[in-house]
């Protein structure tokens, strides 16, 4: 997922920001200055959508628990 997102970023930008109503510099923010990759911002909007939690909750577990072993 992530070298098609590259490829395309503003089209992968605009489909993730239109799928689950983020902004795009939201996402922009994440991908270009935080350096998160295309596949962890999507996986970030679908966690959030699917367990019914604030964008905000799940992106800052996320931070917080980055390059952790999830053993």
């Amino acid at each position: 997922m992530n070298s098609v997102a590259r490829r395309d970023l503003d089209n992968f930008i605009s489909q993730l920001s239109g799928t689950y109503d983020l902004s795009r510099p939201w996402i922009e923010n994440l991908v270009k200055k935080e350096s998160i990759p295309p596949a962890d911002v999507y996986m970030i909007a679908r966690t959030a959508r699917v367990t019914s939690r604030p964008i905000s909750t799940v992106e800052k577990y996320y931070k917080e628990n980055r390059g952790r072993d999830g053993a």
